[in-house]
């Protein structure tokens, strides 16, 4: 198979730093940094996992160059010198399983996620449209300062092992906000026209390579267009491109869009944007310079890769999430398990979702991120006990639990009451701003047919009897949870979201949403009906102050505005109070005023979830081990569930 990928799969050169291959780990904030802004120990680990896994080149950062310059006080200062010990054995390490390593770094400037913000460094003063914070225009000495911070920073990433330097004027940082008419509203040298918008970046660049000297490549992370009305556009990045190429400050260009916050969906696209979004971008650069180019956006897929260099869109491969998900990716698609890839599937929930939290990086399919000293790759011990366990349940949970403890040698009998595998996953997929959700079912579906220790049996509603007549060593209860309508809110035409994405309901055009939750499940059954039934008329009532004010907001943006685009309206703050004569009774909770709504053709309630564990119950002291995972111990996320289930089969 590795054949097919002859471009991905073929060495390449930046200056003179040998890659093995064509793919590129991008560089992001892990938050997995101490409290005052120096690497962990989870670091080395993050990224030897990485080269592990058989990547060409890693970028590691955004570093900051001073203290000035982080976003959050866990953004590592690459310009404190107490940073090299750590960066040094994460270079050797890296070194050690055949990639290379460059280091980016990047000052902040106006974008800062600390609440409440420190001062905003800024080309000019303007309200930071995140936050509404006024930025702080900086003076000729704070600019020399920043240029300073580069090159000290530069010179310790090479003293601790880098292969080469990248330079941030991407979607956030102050030598973007300085390119940036949107930001750089100067009228001196620093200003006005594109040389002197230029000027900064120009000048940190001719710093950081006298610094370092010749030896090192030096490349930038370059924003290729704003998306903002008055930012900067693709001519406007090529043009700046081209002026570095003529004047060789620089040796490759990491393609990047959009800007932090406003225009963040071009810049880490959720999974409502289309995979490979962005390959016009570098190939419009390509077609202008010929310095390298590394393509991003949505690359999750061998296949995909190989046509873009193909294309002759890019030189490289970047790819951030998908190497976050499965660390080898490369390794896989260069021996042909294609389909042995665990895909990412840009939910956004764990690893962006939690780094803008500050908590440290996740994935939700891959327990071992941010773990990867205990749970990366080789960590799978097998079993010295071989033990013959019963699943009872083929969602997510018993899916992951029966992957896992094949792979350690267990001997596992799963039982599905449905025909198919996937639980609640088959109707998740359904909502189209979740529908990539469909990959992990294939994924852990091709694993279990991968091992003949696994017998499957669906179409069989298990009971007590029938698994005690096998005689297991282990039971696990993975039977999922219901939706639950309580009696006194059950009116005519009343369903579950359930009951929606099954097709088991009489939609009719005035449809009522009470959405108790405020997750991703109310707004996924709107969306789902505004992209199915033309004529749906929605009202959305939810106690919550935001309808789904529990979704993190890289996925809340483009789904308020889809919505919003359809025959939408949202009444938050509201609880159900009661149902009285077919009419649905809600109550302001906080005036606690009632309004009735009378007609409506069709209730959706979404709210109570209740376990399905009535098996673990009858079999509780009758069993020699006993234990239930997933929403069976509690409804929660697809996260939750498949940690629940991965931590549990590498104990038994």
């Amino acid at each position: 198979m590795s054949n097919y990928f002859e471009k991905l799969f073929s060495e390449f050169k930046i200056k003179n730093v040998l890659l093995r291959n064509r793919i590129v780990f991008l560089p992001h904030y892990t938050a997995l940094a101490t409290m005052d802004g120096t690497p962990s120990e989870k670091e080395i680990y993050y990224y030897t996992e990485r080269a592990k896994g058989g990547v060409g080149l890693i970028i590691s950062g955004n570093y900051a160059v001073s203290k000035s310059g982080q976003m959050h006080r866990t953004f590592i200062n690459a310009s404190d010198q107490k940073v090299i010990p750590v960066f040094s054995k994460i270079t050797k390490r890296v070194h050690n399983y055949g990639s290379k390593i460059f280091g980016q770094i990047t000052h902040a400037g106006p974008t800062k996620m600390e609440k409440p913000q420190s001062d905003l460094w800024s080309p000019s003063q303007i309200i930071e449209g995140s936050s509404g914070t006024h930025t702080m225009k900086i003076d000729e000495e704070e600019i020399n300062e920043v240029k300073h911070a580069f090159e000290k920073s530069s010179k310790n990433l090479i003293e601790s092992g880098f292969d080469g330097v990248e330079v941030k004027i991407a979607h956030d940082g102050i030598l973007r906000a300085f390119l940036s008419p949107h930001y750089n509203k100067r009228e001196d040298k620093y200003g006005g026209s594109f040389e002197n918008r230029a000027r900064l970046s120009v000048e940190v660049l001719k710093l950081i390579r006298k610094s370092i000297g010749f030896e090192y490549p030096i490349g930038i992370r370059l924003c290729m267009d704003e998306f903002e009305d008055d930012g900067y556009k693709l001519e406007d990045a090529i043009r700046f491109a081209k002026y570095l190429e003529q004047n060789q400050l620089i040796d490759y260009i990491n393609v990047d869009a959009g800007t932090t916050w406003l225009s963040y969906i071009m810049q880490i696209p959720p999974m409502s944007i289309p995979l490979g979004y962005s390959e016009y971008m570098s190939a419009s650069l390509k077609r202008h310079i010929s310095l390298p180019v590394i393509a991003f956006g949505r690359i999750n897929d061998p296949v995909q890769a190989e046509m873009i260099l193909q294309n002759e869109s890019a030189d490289l491969i970047g790819m951030a999430r998908q190497l976050i998900c499965d660390p080898e990716t490369p390794k896989k698609a260069k021996k042909g398990d294609v389909d042995g890839i665990r895909k990412c599937i840009a939910c956004m929930d764990g690893c962006v979702g939690q780094c803008i939290q500050f908590q440290p990086i996740r994935c939700i399919q891959n327990p071992a991120v941010g773990k990867e000293k205990f749970f990366g790759i080789n960590k799978l011990k097998k079993t010295s006990n071989r033990k013959r366990i019963v699943v009872v349940g083929g969602g997510v949970a018993g899916l992951k639990f029966s992957e896992i403890a094949a792979k350690r040698g267990h001997e596992i009998v799963l039982y599905e009451k449905n025909n198919f595998l996937g639980g609640q996953l088959n109707l998740l997929k359904k909502i189209p701003f979740r529908n990539e959700f469909s990959e992990i079912l294939r994924y852990l579906e091709f694993q279990l047919v991968k091992y003949k220790n696994i017998e499957i049996n669906l179409g069989f509603e298990v009971k007590k009897e029938n698994i005690l007549a096998v005689n297991p060593d282990v039971i696990i209860i993975a039977t999922g949870s219901q939706r639950y309508i309580p009696q006194e809110f059950q009116a005519l035409n009343t369903y579950s979201s359930i009951e929606v994405l099954s097709g088991e309901w009489n939609e009719g055009k005035n449809i009522i949403i009470y959405d108790k939750l405020a997750k991703n499940e109310g707004l996924g059954v709107a969306e789902y009906i505004t992209e199915y039934y033309d004529n749906a008329k929605i009202t959305f009532i939810t106690p919550a102050n935001n309808a789904g004010e529990d979704i993190n907001f890289l996925n809340l943006d483009i789904l308020y505005r889809k919505l919003f685009e359809s025959n939408f309206k949202c009444i938050p703050y509201h609880e159900i109070l009661k149902v009285k004569d077919e009419k649905l009774i809600f109550v302001n909770k906080y005036s606690r005023r009632e309004f009735i709504i009378n007609k409506y053709d069709s209730f959706i309630y979404i709210g109570d979830i209740i376990s399905v564990d009535n098996l673990f119950w009858e079999l509780k002291g009758n069993a020699k081990e006993l234990y239930r995972i997933g929403d069976a111990k509690a409804p929660r996320l697809v996260e939750l569930a498949i940690n629940d289930a991965d931590n549990l089969a590498r104990s038994i």
